[in-house]
């Protein structure tokens, strides 16, 4: 899956609280615990328990739990187990800040990771599995969860599964993640503001993609989305879909970035059907409703300049045809001499359907005829 880093803000956090944490040394941990003082801990082996409700249960600000790529497994349904959490990180009436969770696989919990009353918090590179909730944070600001797996078990009648659940949540965001299979939907966002979404692979999940209920100001970028439904939108919830085009590459290694991709598992979503502009964006936008809409919705076909050219080919005339092969905005004698120049390279490196201007279902010379005779 492509990764789409935002470097600055997760440098900020994880340099932040690692100078918290430098002068104090790592404390092994092999067991479950409950943790009341600020510093690094570490997990030295994977741990497989029943019983216990809550593996690590953090309680204390200034904190960084590193798993050190280990699993935590409650070796039971989560449906059997409601009140069960792998990490989790709430203050007794208080707020806590500046908590990390990083490199650790968790599986079998009611909820993988769940935070409430949270101020700067980093989850990084967890790896989540059969969760009914992969990751849950409440009332809580200034999070980020990023490179992550978290993956439900569509398929198995016990299990109902949500990837990541946001709720009163304001500036947070959630980058690089993959949420695959969760029977619940991928990532539901409610009463929360200010929530940045980007480089995020949500796939083949049985609910919505992604889920606003009463959330504002979001941004929402640069996605992938392949589900039944890609998203749910209710209570006059409103986010950004696109930013400007921008160099890329984006979430399908084109060459510009700005809205999202939205596919659906039978190949009919809105980027799998569109027409696209020739520079990897669809020609129209995809409205969602009337408050929310890509203006810059990604698809999979893009035109290259030829060999020598500054610019790619346009579409002048909006009929689905490149005629304008030096893409200075207009058809001219030029187009004519690249395209008979250029006629192999073209047929090897451009979309047939753009090029093919006979409608013969190849590129030929006949195209080349046939842009002479439109031009001339």
């Amino acid at each position: 899956m492509p990764r789409l880093l935002y470097p600055i803000s997760v440098v900020i956090i994880i340099a932040n609280l690692f100078i918290i944490t430098s002068c104090i040394a790592a404390i092994d941990v092999s067991g479950p615990l409950v943790i009341t003082k600020p510093g690094t801990y570490e997990l030295s082996s994977d741990i497989y328990l029943k019983n216990n409700s809550v593996f690590f249960d953090i309680r204390s600000s200034d904190v960084i739990l590193d798993g050190k790529s280990h699993t935590i497994d409650h070796l039971t349904s989560p449906l059997t187990s409601s009140q069960t959490s792998g990490v989790k990180i709430a203050g007794i009436n208080r707020e806590l800040q500046n908590v990390s969770v990083m490199n650790i696989k968790v599986n079998n919990f009611s909820k993988g990771i769940s935070a409430e009353k949270l101020k700067r918090g980093y989850i990084n590179k967890i790896l989540l599995f059969g969760n009914t909730k992969g990751i849950s944070i409440l009332n809580s600001s200034s999070v980020t969860i990023t490179m992550s797996d978290i993956i439900g078990s569509v398929g198995k009648s016990q299990s109902l599964t949500e990837g990541i659940y946001l709720e009163n949540v304001k500036d947070a965001l959630i980058t690089d993640n993959l949420l695959e299979k969760q029977s619940s939907g991928g990532i539901e966002l409610k009463n929360s503001k200010n929530i940045t979404m980007g480089g995020n692979w949500i796939d083949i999940n049985n609910g919505a993609g992604i889920s606003l209920d009463k959330t504002t100001q979001g941004l929402i970028v640069n996605n992938y989305l392949n589900n039944t439904m890609n998203t749910r939108i209710l209570g006059d919830s409103n986010a950004t879909w696109n930013f400007e085009k921008r160099n890329g590459p984006n979430i399908m290694n084109g060459p510009y970035a700005g809205g999202n991709y939205w596919a659906s598992p039978d190949g009919k979503g809105f980027s799998q059907q569109c027409n696209g502009r020739g520079d990897g964006f669809c020609n129209e936008s995809y409205i969602l409703n009337a408050q929310n809409k890509d203006n810059l919705p990604l698809t999979l076909i893009y035109i290259k300049p030829l060999p020598d050219q500054a610019l790619p080919p346009t579409d002048p005339d909006k009929d689905g045809l490149y005629k304008d092969i030096n893409g200075n905005g207009k058809k001219d004698y030029e187009d004519i001499v690249l395209d008979f120049q250029y006629l192999d390279w073209i047929r090897d490196n451009e979309p047939l359907n753009y090029f093919d201007f006979d409608r013969n279902g190849k590129i030929d010379y006949e195209d080349v005829v046939t842009l002479f005779s439109d031009i001339g």
